[in-house]
């Protein structure tokens, strides 16, 4: 992987991570070795995408 786009040690904070721009960048950031805390109000939406995430073996925090 190129070294620019390796996330590997680094967490990202996402908003508005239940649907949309927020999802995709959670599910890209996570493929890329990142661990990550998501927030949303949405909590319905955030949380199979957290367990989807953790599944995966992201590190991976939901918050309202």
């Amino acid at each position: 992987m190129d070294p620019i786009l390796d996330f590997t040690g680094k967490t990202a904070l996402i908003t508005g991570a239940a649907s949309g721009f927020g999802k995709l960048l959670a599910e890209e950031l996570g493929k890329r070795g990142a661990a990550l805390v998501l927030g949303d109000i949405n909590m319905d939406a955030l949380n199979p995408l957290a367990d989807a995430l953790a599944g995966q073996g992201v590190k991976v925090a939901a918050l309202r």
